[in-house]
């Protein structure tokens, strides 16, 4: 029997060469092994942040494979997909867990906090934007997570209509949340700004 060197997998993916990666993978694909740990993450996270999807894709069809898992900057491949805003991964993601995704809270939470520090600071970003109506398109992703204000309150202060349209059309939409400090509904924002296409 070969025994492979410990971080064999992580080599493998660097190549970028999904043969070279099967090829490992037919000598070992223990959950244990294919769920190791650098600072840098897991070799699935390699894989996602060099955006070698066919890699991704075989790494997730792995039985065992954690892709919640972090590394030491406490980032998953969801939350790398939202920073890179790779629609691609987070299909990838999605179609992984399925409606299992309800069961994974602080992977979805840790990516909403992401996505909501990013329009806070960056809210011109319209791929953020996209990344919003995606991922509450997700039955099972709560769109009223709130930080200091819901998905649909910065959406109406921003005046990103098309956002807002979206949202609306979600039956587990709450209109009624309020920004913390001034007590505003995105409605309230919307009439206070004079953004005349949500009130009137």
């Amino acid at each position: 029997e070969i025994q492979l060197p410990e971080f064999a997998l992580f080599d493998a993916v660097s190549t970028h060469d999904l043969e070279i990666v099967n090829l490992i993978l037919d000598y070992n694909c223990k959950p244990s092994f294919i769920n190791l740990k650098k600072p840098k993450g897991t070799a699935l996270f390699v894989a996602a942040r060099n955006k070698d999807l066919d890699i991704v894709k075989r790494l997730l069809s792995l039985k065992g494979i954690d892709p919640s898992l972090k590394n030491a900057q406490n980032e998953n491949i969801l939350t790398l997909a939202i920073k890179n805003c790779d629609f691609d991964l987070i299909e990838l993601i999605f179609n992984f867990y399925g409606d299992h995704i309800q069961y994974k809270s602080q992977f979805v939470f840790d990516a909403l906090l992401l996505l909501s520090h990013n329009i806070n600071n960056n809210q011109d970003n319209k791929l953020n934007w996209k990344i919003v109506k995606k991922l509450f398109e997700n039955k099972y992703i709560d769109p009223n997570y709130c930080d200091s204000s819901t998905f649909l309150y910065k959406a109406c202060f921003y005046n990103e209509i098309d956002v807002v349209e979206s949202l609306l059309k979600l039956d587990r939409i709450d209109v009624n949340m309020y920004e913390v400090e001034s007590y505003y509904t995105p409605l309230m924002i919307s009439i206070d700004k004079n953004y005349t296409k949500f009130h009137g």
